[in-house]
């Protein structure tokens, strides 16, 4: 895609291109974007963004840096979040449900009251995070790092907490069928 004055070629835009240059025009996107900020769904994804109540629902938001982000009660369900960095970000309120935040660090940030049912946090650190009352129905933690996170009166029913890693400061109450074994969650073994 190419601009002059008000002028766009049209040939082989994207969706993405056309939604950069609308921002840019109203003011909302610098000429030229850091490399590692991006628009996505017209929001600028960067470090310490205020999305509050963004609507990101299915975006692509893989490998993205959002350390401090503000993203309370925003929509990310079945968004791609993986491997991305949400250290010490607000997720208060917000929706996941059914979002892949497999190996995301979610180290310190708050998720209390979100409603992350379904979503694959599989390999997460969520080392010192706040999940309290927490919807975590069916979610998969197999192998996340929940040490030192707060998961005070979160719902963890059906969840996959195989593996899950913890520690002292663990604060958790754990489903019929799983118990703490040398800082891991396991399953109970059945009795035959």
């Amino acid at each position: 895609m190419t601009t002059q004055g008000d002028t766009m070629n049209i040939e082989n835009i994207t969706t993405a291109d056309l939604l950069a240059e609308i921002a840019r025009r109203i003011g909302n996107q610098p000429e030229s974007t850091p490399v590692k900020w991006r628009i996505v769904n017209g929001y600028t994804i960067k470090p310490a963004a205020d999305l509050l109540m963004a609507d990101l629902y299915r975006a692509d938001l893989r490998g993205m840096d959002l350390r401090e982000a503000i993203l309370s009660s925003a929509n990310l369900y079945k968004a791609h979040v993986s491997g991305a960095d949400l250290r010490e970000a607000d997720l208060t309120d917000t929706d996941l449900r059914d979002t892949d935040l497999r190996g995301a660090n979610l180290g310190g940030a708050d998720l209390g009251g979100a409603d992350l049912e379904d979503a694959n946090l599989g390999g997460a650190d969520l080392y010192g995070a706040i999940l309290i009352d927490t919807n975590l129905y069916g979610a998969n933690l197999y192998g996340a790092n929940l040490r030192g996170a707060n998961l005070g009166g979160a719902d963890l029913g059906g969840a996959n907490l195989g593996e899950a890693l913890v520690n002292e400061i663990t604060r958790i109450t754990l489903p019929d069928g799983w118990k703490i074994e040398a800082g891991r969650i396991v399953a109970l073994e059945v009795e035959r």
